[in-house]
């Protein structure tokens, strides 16, 4: 995407008519935009092109070589109203994975990959803090008692727990700290097709974890 479409891209979400000519009078403009309108110019340049994706104060406004697919890119505001939110806003808070032996799924998360238990915990909740995130575990059958549906089920659940770290080399590591703790390690680290390193393990009730190194974060 060249230069000049993302400062047309810009005018256009921010209703700005004065379109820069120059990559320092880009910068100026992204430097003053405020309110909604900038949040919509920095989600937008996210997902046009990653390389732009920085603090406005250091913004590079080179010509990006990520192939941003325009024809399938809807870049026109929010019709949402902003007074109208709706209840369930866009976060996770805890996620809650319902586990066959308490004191053993817990070793494996506290002792074998060294993350510190929550003052939180009680005796039939044991929690994790991961950074704005609550990962708890509960007695399968009372979770499942919980939700209103039978215990039983095996096999893949349909979701996938990720963890990121910064190099093709942490994603061996942390796959061999997993299978010392007792992981299963289901899938060696490798290249993967959207461009990352990535492999998966197990943990001791069948929970897979994606431990994955994204260049584009």
């Amino acid at each position: 995407m060249s230069g000049s479409s993302v400062f047309n891209t810009i005018a256009r979400l921010t209703e700005t008519e004065d379109i820069p000519t120059s990559h320092e009078r880009g910068r100026e403009m992204l430097e003053h935009i405020n309110g909604a309108a900038g949040q919509r110019v920095i989600e937008s340049l996210r997902a046009i092109a990653p390389d732009l994706a920085h603090r406005p104060s250091t913004l590079d406004l080179r010509p990006s070589t990520f192939d941003p697919r325009p024809s399938t890119l809807d870049l026109r505001p929010s019709t949402c109203d902003p007074d109208q939110r709706p209840v369930m806003n866009p976060h996770v808070t805890f996620i809650t994975l319902g586990v066959e032996d308490l004191n053993r799924s817990a070793a494996f998360y506290e002792t074998g990959l060294g993350w510190p238990r929550s003052e939180m915990s009680t005796e039939t909740l044991v929690l994790f803090e991961l950074d704005g995130v609550l990962l708890g575990l509960y007695a399968r059958e009372a979770l499942a008692d919980d939700v209103g549906i039978p215990p039983a089920g095996t096999g893949f659940r349909g979701f996938t727990l990720s963890h990121n770290v910064d190099s093709p080399d942490a994603v061996d590591a942390a796959l061999d700290e997993a299978v010392a703790a007792g992981a299963d390690l289901i899938k060696p680290g490798q290249d993967v097709f959207w461009g990352g390193y990535s492999g998966y393990f197990a943990d001791p009730d069948g929970f897979y974890w994606e431990v994955a190194w994204n260049p584009y974060l």
